[in-house]
Order: C-alpha cells, then sequence, then structure tokens
C-alpha cells in the first residue's frame, strides 16, 4: 500500500502517519520504486496506536506499550491498568469541569447579583446593618466573595440557595452581630477574647443549619485554599485573619472527626485543597 491508502485503511490522516513516523510509533518501511511501500505489520501497528490514542493514552506512553506487547505477543495488563487509571483521571477532571461550567451558566443565568435567595438574604442583611457603615462594607466584602465562587463554578448554587433561604430573622441578627464583631478586630487593641467571641457567635449561627448539604458547604469553604485565600484578602487585618483562620479551622477538623454525611457531596477540591 501507498500512504495514501494505509491513511484511509486506518482513519487517519498522511500528516498523522507522517508524524508518527517522526516519533518513532512507527517504522519508516522501504521503497518500492519512488514509493514507501506499507503491509500488513505498518497497517496492524497502525491500528494499534490508533485505538490506543482514541482511548486517550498519550502518546508518550504508547511506544512502551507497543514495545512490551512486542516482546510478550500481547498488551501487558499492567501496562493497560496503568492507561486505564490514567484515562479514569482524565474523566474525573472533565466531569469535574462539566459541573463548574454548569455551575457558570447558572451564574450568568441569575445576573450579577446572584440568585434570588442570594440577593434576599444580603438585602436582609444590609437593611439591618444599616446603622454601621463598617458592618454593610463588610458584608458588601462576603457577598463579593460568594458571587465570585458562583461565578467561577467553584460553589454549587443549591448550597447557596439553601444558606440564603436559612437566613430567618435571627440569624439575620446573629450574622450582622457577628460581622460587627469582625469589623471590631480591624480596629487597635483587638483582643484574644474578641476572636473568641468572634468564632462562638459564629459557630452557633452555623449550627443552625445542622448536617446536610448546606452545613457541607461550609464545611468545603473551610477546606478550600481559594476559599481560604480569598477571605482572607477580603478581611487582611491581623485581627481578621487570625479569626478567620480560627473559625475555618475549628470547622475543618469537626468535619474531619466527623467523616463525609451521605448528604455531603462537595466538589473535588483539586490542588486548592489544603490549609494555606
Amino acid at each position: 500500500m501507498r500512504v495514501a491508502e494505509l491513511a484511509e485503511l486506518a482513519g487517519v490522516s498522511v500528516r498523522t502517519i507522517r508524524h508518527y513516523h517522526a516519533i518513532g510509533l512507527l517504522p519508516v518501511p522501504g521503497c518500492t520504486g519512488p514509493w514507501r511501500d506499507y503491509g500488513l505489520d505498518d497497517a496492524e501497528r497502525l491500528l494499534r496506536i490508533r485505538a490506543l490514542a482514541e482511548a486517550g493514552v498519550p502518546l508518550a506512553e504508547i511506544g512502551g506499550l507497543l514495545a512490551a506487547a512486542d516482546a510478550g505477543g500481547a498488551l501487558p495488563r499492567h501496562r493497560i491498568d496503568a492507561a486505564l487509571a490514567a484515562v479514569s483521571k482524565r474523566i474525573a477532571d472533565l466531569e469535574h469541569h462539566r459541573d463548574r461550567l454548569l455551575a457558570l451558566r447558572a451564574a450568568a443565568e441569575a445576573g450579577a447579583e446572584g440568585p434570588e435567595p442570594l440577593r434576599a438574604a444580603y438585602d436582609r442583611l444590609f437593611a439591618a446593618a444599616a446603622d454601621d457603615p463598617r458592618v454593610t462594607a463588610a458584608l458588601a466584602r462576603e457577598r463579593r466573595l460568594s458571587l465570585l465562587l458562583l461565578q467561577l463554578g467553584l460553589v454549587d448554587p443549591g448550597w447557596v440557595a439553601d444558606l440564603a433561604a436559612g437566613m430567618d430573622e435571627a440569624a439575620t441578627e446573629a450574622t450582622v452581630r457577628i460581622y460587627r464583631r469582625l469589623t471590631d478586630l480591624a480596629e487597635p487593641g483587638w483582643t484574644d477574647d474578641q476572636i473568641t467571641a468572634f468564632v462562638a457567635d459564629s459557630r452557633a449561627v452555623l449550627a443552625r443549619f445542622g448536617p446536610d448539604t448546606a452545613a457541607a458547604a461550609v464545611r468545603w469553604w473551610a477546606d478550600t485554599r481559594l476559599a481560604r485565600a480569598l477571605a482572607f484578602a477580603a478581611f487582611p487585618h491581623p485581627g481578621q485573619r487570625l479569626a478567620i483562620r480560627r473559625l475555618l479551622d475549628g470547622i475543618a477538623a469537626d468535619a474531619a472527626r466527623a467523616g463525609p454525611g451521605p448528604a455531603e457531596q462537595a466538589p473535588p477540591p483539586d490542588d486548592r485543597e489544603g490549609t494555606p
């Protein structure tokens, strides 16, 4: 066969075959007259390369698989298992990216202010804190964080809706009190007792949501490096950072002791997970 016939048989381009020649995957055959003459061995090897490549095996690994097959007469099981594991990881990564794109689409449909439950919850918070510009400024920064994580597809909109729906009048008042404590920690002369009070009040509000999906969202926030870094950027004063760190460390430690619950389905934290 000529190269064009081999390409048609295998369903690839002539350029692909020449690339396989260049990287050593497919031997260069001899010539019959002015043309390269491809035979059954070439077709068999090319079809194996194509099958492995379409299965997601990197070209850099295909050569080793084929060499082992040439030596033993069949593709070695352990090398296939390793390739399967690599493909499974890529599938999981793609599913994670798909989930993030779905969240991005939901965030886009919700508009710049986020989903309605979130808008309503922040409206109540801003109304309750209207007498203290420091608190409304802190709430504005926190809302920016929530909207950013939603728009990046890093937070499940369902979690946000559950948390926002749980912001009744009592929770609203308690949340405003928490942010008053947090803004006080930006002032000189803050004390460890103030940090302890902030953490205790925050834990009391979070406990209202119980061991459900909303609580899982809070635990994800506590155990995700990106979310922590954003929180520290929004509230950079030393007292605020220490208070937030203690709160998030405590939530993460509780989650680790409790283990995953049946309703807890946090998105894969990938390389953002961990404590900074």
